[in-house]
């Protein structure tokens, strides 16, 4: 092999990873996630005390090149499975929460649970993206 075909070869991976970053979705047009990749109903149904939490997966930066489902946590509970310009609506008690994700399927060796506090108030509703950008994966809270 020459130093051409070589060189190729070990840079495709990276320029292909280090390239890829997500894009934030408008939350209007983020698809709902299917009731089958909702583990639990426990914050499915509106209530009196219950501020609403979205959470969604950001859009790809190249459409199909790169879909990676992953799993959201609420203090440290699978609540469900998002994938790429996907949201779930989430019926949370007053208070601090640890929101968590982790990506699934290949996108998520050697990757551990991102967490952060999030504070809810009583009919307030806060919007968070789960995205990777060009190194990690991030849960975070998004004005999209």
């Amino acid at each position: 092999m020459n130093l051409v075909k070589i060189l190729i070869v070990l840079l495709t991976p990276l320029v292909l990873t280090g390239c890829y970053t997500s894009k934030p979705i408008k939350t209007e047009q983020a698809k709902l996630v299917p009731k089958n990749r909702i583990f639990t109903n426990k914050y499915s149904t509106p209530c009196k005390n219950c501020g609403v939490v979205i959470v969604k997966e950001d859009k790809g930066h190249i459409p199909g090149a790169l879909v990676c489902p992953a799993t959201i946590f609420i203090d440290g509970e699978k609540v469900a499975e998002v994938r790429t310009k996907e949201k779930v609506i989430l019926y949370l008690p007053a208070g601090i929460h640890i929101l968590g994700m982790k990506p699934n399927s290949i996108c998520g060796v050697g990757v551990s649970v991102s967490e952060i506090k999030i504070s809810v108030k009583p009919k307030e509703r806060t919007v968070y993206r789960v995205g990777y950008d060009f190194s990690h994966w991030f849960i975070q809270p998004t004005a999209f």
